[in-house]
């Protein structure tokens, strides 16, 4: 195994996301996927637009409040931050 490698993708690789710092939404996923079979696609094959319909918060915002939950980038800053 080469220790080096594997602590430089450890170092690299982003800090978990808690559970207590995911936005509140809510998503009608009965509603979603009843307006995907209606349209004969599957839900994954939605525009962002129809899926938006069946969320509380639009993804653009969703996406924004996630990156602000992300504090650090690194295992090193993590650690440093939990000691």
């Amino acid at each position: 195994m080469d220790y080096s490698k594997y602590m430089s993708e450890l170092i690299n690789t982003p800090a978990p996301i808690l559970a207590d710092q995911l936005p509140d939404t809510s998503i009608d996923f009965a509603g979603l996927m009843a307006y995907a079979r209606s349209k004969g696609v599957k839900a994954g094959d939605l525009t962002d637009e129809e899926k938006n319909r069946f969320i509380k918060d639009t993804v653009e915002s969703l996406q924004k409040k996630v990156k602000m939950t992300i504090k650090y980038d690194n295992i090193s800053e993590w650690n440093s931050a939990i000691s």
